[in-house]
């Protein structure tokens, strides 16, 4: 529903407000819902359903206001090295890329920060994953190599 209304031949800011109206009921009703049924993806729990499809719509809303709108397309470059080989990116770190990635770099982060902020520690371990498996893409991407079905 939300690629049929930014295919209309209507203005941005009415594709952008639609789009923000959704989101945010989807929000509020998955935080409403949370109060009754628990949030659980595994089961896919009505809240659960809610709070990912309204956050989804959100960030499609910024995307759509970053890059359609507002023009800023040299600052979409993170975006468009996973976007176009996101099924090399979903396999390789399903078959144990980021885990490689984890075990290297877990003991570092738990000797220099995990003693003073654990949580800190898994977050910054989280974002070197993060970012070494974009920058997998980001050499594929360099090279010209799309990985496609």
């Amino acid at each position: 529903m939300a690629g049929q209304l930014l295919m209309r031949k209507s203005s941005h800011s009415y594709k952008l407000k639609q789009l923000l109206i959704a989101a945010f009921i989807c929000l509020i009703l998955g935080y409403i819902s949370s109060i009754f049924t628990p949030v659980i993806k595994r089961v896919s729990t009505t809240s659960f359903i809610f709070l990912s499809g309204g956050w989804t719509v959100l960030a499609l809303a910024v995307c759509y206001w970053i890059i359609d709108i507002k023009s800023y397309l040299k600052k979409t470059l993170v975006f468009t090295v996973v976007g176009v080989n996101p099924l090399f990116i979903y396999l390789f770190a399903s078959v144990g890329g980021g885990d490689l990635v984890q075990k290297i770099v877990k003991p570092f982060t738990n000797t220099l920060i995990g003693g003073f902020s654990p949580w800190l520690a898994s977050f910054i371990l989280g974002l070197i994953v993060l970012f070494s498996l974009w920058y997998v893409c980001y050499w594929l991407y360099q090279k010209r190599i799309f990985i496609k079905i």
